[in-house]
């Protein structure tokens, strides 16, 4: 079964530790795209707290830019976020994310973020509590927003029910 365009089960090779892994139909992708900044370490250790949080084998994070080769990058990330690099063609990647994560943290560079995660016509989480005022109008229905972690955490897990029931149907 074809999920966003792309086939799956997916080959990935996390470049922090040289492993594979494979991603399938039952698995929930969610990408996010970061530089090395300050702000996206920030980010990353949100991600790390709300993956911790999750507890779920079936959810996936896609790390996407040069924040791999940045000084915050703890070798003992869990398995499941999966740092690519930089990425070419987003386009090899980009279709098959679930949804995509934003932190409102950032000053700079989020524009460019939004208005590629546009492009998939995906769910975007974003959380903080300016995300609504700040971001509704260039994602609209697109937009997930999320005051906190614990919001975006009920978000990942009904757009994994839901995502779940689609495949099931």
């Amino acid at each position: 079964k074809k999920i966003d365009n792309l086939e799956r089960p997916i080959c990935l090779v996390n470049i922090l530790n040289n492993t594979k892994t494979i991603i399938t139909n039952s698995d929930f992708v969610i990408t996010f795209i970061g530089s090395c900044s300050v702000v996206n370490c920030a980010a990353l250790k949100e991600i790390i707290e709300i993956n911790k949080l999750l507890n779920d084998r079936r959810i996936f994070f896609l790390i996407v830019g040069s924040i791999v080769n940045c000084w915050c990058i703890d070798k003992n990330i869990p398995d499941n976020i999966i740092f690519l690099g930089i990425v070419k063609d987003l386009s090899s990647i980009f279709p098959t994310a679930n949804a995509f994560i934003f932190f409102d943290k950032q000053p700079t560079g989020i524009e460019g973020k939004i208005r590629t995660y546009k492009e998939y016509f995906k769910p975007v989480i974003g959380i903080g509590k300016q995300v609504m005022s700040n971001y509704l109008p260039f994602l609209g229905d697109l937009l997930l927003p999320c005051d906190n972690n614990n919001e975006a955490i009920i978000n990942i897990k009904l757009l994994l029910e839901n995502y779940l029931k689609y495949l099931h149907d």
